[in-house]
């Protein structure tokens, strides 16, 4: 398979397009419609992030990824992808934690309380400011992404009924040798079951995004400043289709590798429907109604094989 070249993945810059109505507003619009459906992945530069807090938040992962791993396996959940994950046979290098709900205060409380039971005030606030950083991002390219759409009256109900969960990630290196010869899986391809994740990487590279037409990897740059944006199954299903939900991997070299990402989910027993204005005579219903709980048990609970798509298999129109 082909490794196409780091400049195959859009960089939108968001820092002259920030007042809604603007021309600059509308081009930026349109950009990120444009790339989230070509490739289901661009970058974002010029967001306004407090300075010093994304050095502070890889600070706290760092922390977190120190602990015991007894202790980090108190991160439990019934709901997939919401508790402590890795170090499994499929994936050995890689280790999760996930934060439900972190940009409330008392949810990012409850977690580090249940990680250091005497108490981390600095991890506790870092990891609630950051959290609200990255979901007021995410609902900012949400919204230009409906309004690109023409759907600016959906974009209140659409916020209303996502929450957002946090996945603290760590790969352990693959070689001790300083070789970068031979890479290794660091997390298989997947595609996002979510609306839209928003990633922010830390200097090691290693993500990569197949291409619509399968077959060939782009690899998504570290930049500084930026971040990754990555379309999920259900903004695709909801889009009718026009939005891509790409397939992605992480391979590890020789380093350690630490990313954040912010995964804009739709709320448990949230329904999800194609809009109206989306189907029409060139674009016929895709996707039934579903409910967002059930497809993602199905799929954290049915085997579904590499060469299919668990959302066409569990919503998708056969009419």
């Amino acid at each position: 398979m082909g490794s196409s070249t780091l400049s195959s993945i859009p960089l939108i810059d968001l820092s002259k397009s920030m007042v809604p109505g603007t021309e600059a507003w509308r081009r930026t619009c349109e950009k990120m419609r444009e790339a989230g459906e070509r490739l289901g992945c661009f970058m974002v530069a010029g967001y306004d992030m407090p300075a010093g807090l994304v050095e502070d938040a890889f600070g706290a992962a760092r922390q977190l990824f120190d602990l015991p791993t007894e202790t980090k396996r108190r991160n439990t959940s019934h709901k997939p992808y919401c508790g402590y994950e890795g170090r499994t046979e499929v994936i050995p290098l890689f280790e999760s934690l996930g934060i439900e709900d972190v940009d409330q205060p008392e949810a990012a409380l409850r977690f580090t309380n249940l990680m250091w039971p005497e108490g981390n005030q600095s991890f506790c606030k870092v990891i609630n400011r950051f959290g609200q950083e990255l979901l007021t991002l995410g609902n900012l390219i949400q919204r230009m992404i409906l309004e690109s759409y023409g759907l600016e009256a959906l974009v209140r109900s659409h916020i209303d009924e996502s929450h957002c969960i946090m996945r603290l990630m760590n790969y352990e290196a693959a070689a001790a040798d300083g070789s970068n010869s031979s890479p290794a899986v660091g997390l298989c391809n997947h595609t996002d079951k979510n609306w839209l994740t928003v990633l922010c990487q830390q200097g090691v590279e290693g993500l990569q995004v197949e291409s619509k037409q399968r077959g060939d990897w782009a690899h998504v740059p570290f930049i500084p400043s930026t971040f990754v944006v990555i379309i999920g199954d259900s903004l695709m299903a909801w889009s009718n289709g026009r939005l891509h939900s790409p397939t992605h991997r992480v391979m590890v070299f020789d380093k350690e590798r630490f990313s954040i990402g912010l995964f804009s989910t739709p709320k448990d027993g949230a329904i999800i429907k194609v809009p109206e204005q989306l189907v029409d005579d060139g674009h016929a219903l895709l996707f039934n109604p579903f409910n967002f709980s059930d497809f993602l048990y199905y799929f954290s609970t049915t085997g579904v094989k590499l060469s299919e798509s668990a959302i066409h298999v569990f919503a998708g129109s056969h009419d």
